[in-house]
């Protein structure tokens, strides 16, 4: 079975590729063998696949929620303003985060902190969990000395959006639900 797997070496530097192993356990064990330390590993789409169905149901379960990506704006500036190293404010978050995805990505954004990186370029590394207006606000507010208030503006932002969405999603299905019950579609 074919794994897409990532990891990080001795060095602490994130690799990733896609290798053949029996099972995860076997992978890890490879791995350390190397001297990589495995962080994720996951069955590898198999290529005989109709569509990519499945792929896209996998990946729609692993997905960071708006609503922690605003609770993490919301938060962090929040435990800053309170005096939290920003660090520690992560930790804090990655202990308390529900889904298994977003706590992975607020415990690497910890150790890149923790590793001297700046905010925004560990925000970088997730171009698939924040959006590119996100980071470049961090990288203001970092500039400006003002994370902070920097983090409160995205978390008014995202929330904004957030509630614009749900509101038109609702019309949608109303309206739909509406056209159905008097007979109007099929």
């Amino acid at each position: 079975m074919k794994f897409n797997w990532r990891g990080r070496d001795e060095a602490g530097k994130e690799v990733s590729g896609l290798r053949e192993a029996n099972d995860k356990f076997e992978l890890a064990r490879e791995m350390r063998g190397e001297g990589i330390t495995l962080v994720l590993a996951e069955p590898a789409a198999n290529p005989k696949q109709r569509g990519q169905s499945w792929l896209a149901f996998h990946f729609s379960f692993n997905k960071v929620k708006t609503k922690d990506k605003i609770t993490l704006a919301t938060s962090l500036g929040s435990m800053i303003s309170a005096g939290l190293s920003l660090a520690r404010a992560l930790n804090v978050l990655g202990r308390q985060a529900n889904g298994r995805r977003f706590r992975e990505v607020v415990t690497n954004l910890e150790e890149r902190i923790k590793g001297g990186e700046s905010f925004s370029n560990a925000l970088g590394a997730w171009p698939d969990v924040f959006p590119p207006v996100f980071m470049a606000m961090v990288a203001a507010g970092e500039e400006s000395g003002n994370l902070p208030g920097a983090l409160e503006i995205v978390s008014q932002q995202m929330t904004k959006n957030y509630e614009l969405r749900r509101k038109i999603r609702g019309a949608m299905i109303y309206g739909a639900d509406l056209a159905f019950a008097r007979g109007n579609i099929f």
